[in-house]
């Protein structure tokens, strides 16, 4: 299976919108809950194993907004690297949901000062995140 089929059956998936907003909330959580969907579903962690940056991406941009279809299967994506990754959590930390935070970083050319800025100065809270 490729990756953009891999991906797009992992989106699919009836649970994928929750876990991806609990893993949102907090990072962490995701080291509780895949070994219990190895358990569970061993066919779908297969699918992640072989598509671990891809489906960091996709958990990442499942928020919605511009960045929501990223990953639709054109293979294209983004990356950030564990410094990048903090700066979006800091930026998230001032009360911003993190779908909004990750399009301003990126908007911003990832300089985590500006977008803190533009976030401000655009009202980047949104009023019906869950």
């Amino acid at each position: 299976m490729d990756t953009a089929a891999a991906l797009a059956e992992i989106q699919n998936h009836p649970r994928f919108l929750e876990l991806a907003a609990m893993v949102q909330r907090d990072p962490q959580v995701l080291q509780q809950i895949l070994p219990l969907l190895a358990q569970e579903q061993p066919e779908m962690m297969d699918l992640i194993n072989a598509n671990r940056e891809a489906f960091a991406e996709l958990l990442l941009s499942a928020g919605g907004g511009a960045l929501g279809g990223v990953m639709s299967g054109q293979g294209s994506g983004f990356r950030l690297t564990p410094d990048e990754l903090q700066a979006v959590s800091r930026l998230q930390e001032l009360g911003f949901p993190r779908s909004t935070v990750v399009e301003a970083y990126l908007a911003c050319d990832k300089k985590e000062e500006i977008a803190a800025g533009y976030l401000f100065e655009n009202g980047g809270f949104e009023e019906d995140q869950k």
